[in-house]
């Protein structure tokens, strides 16, 4: 296969990821699926397989579940709601297909999760009283849809962000796009306690505008607009993780608000500005909201 093909190939089963995000509580066929990518359902599974590393099936089933593990963590919905939410017709579907990824059921997920989450609270508490963990209260705010384009890296997190990036910023550089014209958002789509580390999905973006369209050789996507906590982190990107670890483990045990559906996100401030220092860099945290 050609480099041109191959890099066609990349791009189609791409829009097939992003639509699979975006639909997961509803039944896709194969038939539809291979559709929006262009090929024929008998090559289209083949080729899904061996560009994403998992089977279609395997690819929707692990997302539904970490989606629904995220609501055992985060909510008090009950399990067959979730179930039903995630594209399940039955909790007994949902139970079986749960065990079958992490090998406990959703009832014994969501209690031992718990623990975790009231010693996670227990440890942040120590570390806010001695200044070792701070963040400003968060402004709530309503964003519209984000279309952007983006280039997507799978594996750890230690690395996908920074190889997304530089991906991105070698593309932004080499078309001579305006630099300062551009908003920059990360989005992490996966928990690494659900997911595989071959499989965790970041993707670098850029959004669309007028002097940013038409960017064919980039993927596309909508950053789901609706009801977010904003917070502000000041430092270094591998630091965020420890905001991250404030807001689920302390500021959702004491906030009334209770988390959305859609994907949070990040926007970078300080990307553009390559003579910014680490220790200086500005970047947002949008964290979903329910309406």
């Amino acid at each position: 296969m050609s480099q041109s093909t191959e890099n066609i190939y990349q791009k189609r089963i791409k829009n097939v990821l992003v639509y699979i995000e975006e639909h997961l509580d509803e039944n896709l066929e194969l038939e539809s699926l291979a559709k929006i990518a262009h090929f024929s359902p008998f090559h289209f599974h083949r080729i899904f397989k061996s560009i994403v590393g998992e089977s279609l099936y395997a690819y929707q089933r692990r997302l539904r579940i970490e989606k629904a593990a995220h609501r055992l963590i985060h909510t008090e919905i009950k399990i067959i709601d979730i179930a039903l939410d995630v594209g399940y017709e039955s909790a007994s579907a949902f139970t079986k297909a749960f065990r079958q990824t992490l090998g406990i059921s959703p009832q014994e997920y969501r209690k031992e999760k718990a623990s975790v989450v009231e010693e996670m609270l227990r440890q942040l508490n120590i570390k806010h009283k001695t200044k070792e963990c701070s963040m400003n209260e968060p402004t709530i705010k309503m964003v519209n849809d984000i279309p952007v384009y983006f280039i997507r890296k799978m594996g750890t997190y230690h690395k996908g962000p920074k190889e997304a990036w530089e991906q991105m910023l070698s593309y932004i550089e080499k078309n001579k796009i305006n630099k300062e014209s551009i908003s920059y958002f990360g989005i992490a789509h996966d928990n690494p306690d659900v997911t595989e580390e071959k499989f965790l999905r970041y993707d670098a973006c850029i959004g669309k505008s007028k002097e940013v369209s038409c960017l064919e050789e980039l993927s596309e996507q909508t950053i789901q607009g609706g009801r977010y906590a904003v917070f502000t982190h000041y430092g270094a990107y591998g630091k965020v993780e420890d905001a991250y670890d404030y807001i689920y483990g302390k500021w959702l045990n004491t906030t009334k608000e209770k988390l959305g559906d859609h994907f949070g996100f990040l926007k970078l401030l300080s990307i553009k500005d390559a003579n910014i220092k680490e220790k200086d860099y500005v970047t947002e945290i949008y964290i979903p909201l329910a309406n």
